[in-house]
C-alpha cells in the first residue's frame, strides 16, 4: 500500500480520511483526485487540491473516459448472448467457431 498521508495507507483508508466514504463509493473525480496526488500523496493534498492537482485531476479524468468499463455492463454481455444465440440457431455448424471469435 501507498501512504496516502500520516499514517493512512491505501485507497480504503484514504476515501475514509479525505472524502468520509468507502473506496467502492468515490466518484471519477474524488478517484481522480487520489491519483494525481502520485506519487507523493503527503505532499499533494487530495482534500485540499492546488490548482496543480486539479489541472492534474482533469487529464486523469480524460483519459479515464478513454477506459473500457470492467467489468463490462450486463446489457452489452446480454446482447452479446443474444447475438450468439440467434446465430447457432440459423448457423449451427460454426456454433464452436463464433463462439471462440466473440469471447477474444
Amino acid at each position: 500500500s501507498i501512504e496516502m498521508g500520516k499514517g493512512i495507507y491505501g485507497a480504503q483508508a484514504a476515501a475514509r480520511y479525505k472524502f468520509h466514504t468507502t473506496a467502492a463509493k468515490l466518484s471519477a473525480g474524488q478517484c481522480a483526485l487520489i491519483a494525481a496526488t502520485l506519487p507523493n500523496p503527503i505532499r499533494f493534498d487530495s482534500a485540499h487540491p492546488s490548482s496543480y492537482i486539479l489541472k492534474r485531476q482533469g487529464q486523469i479524468l480524460r483519459l479515464m473516459k478513454l477506459v473500457a468499463k470492467f467489468p463490462p455492463e450486463k446489457t452489452a454481455v446480454s446482447k452479446k448472448k443474444k447475438e450468439i444465440n440467434s446465430f447457432c440457431r440459423c448457423n449451427k455448424k460454426e456454433y464452436s467457431l463464433h463462439l471462440q471469435k466473440a469471447y477474444q
